[in-house]
């Protein structure tokens, strides 16, 4: 995890790997656990989805160079 301090507040970034076929089951775990933060109002929060290089690259029939 890190964290830092901008003018608009305090924005953190977390990492997780998910096992396969676990994605949605995770995405659900951590939108329940985002929307107790939501119950604040001065709190504001956004999820982004990223893959690794590697699985980025195969869904577009490429592989990542060695």
């Amino acid at each position: 995890m890190a964290s830092r301090v901008s003018e608009e507040g305090l924005k953190t970034i977390s990492i997780t790997e998910v096992k396969d076929g676990k994605y949605n089951e995770f995405m659900k775990h951590i939108s329940k656990v985002q929307m107790e933060y939501f119950k604040i109002e001065s709190i504001k929060f956004n999820i982004e989805t990223y893959m690794s290089g590697v699985d980025a690259m195969s869904l577009v029939g490429m592989k990542m160079p060695e």
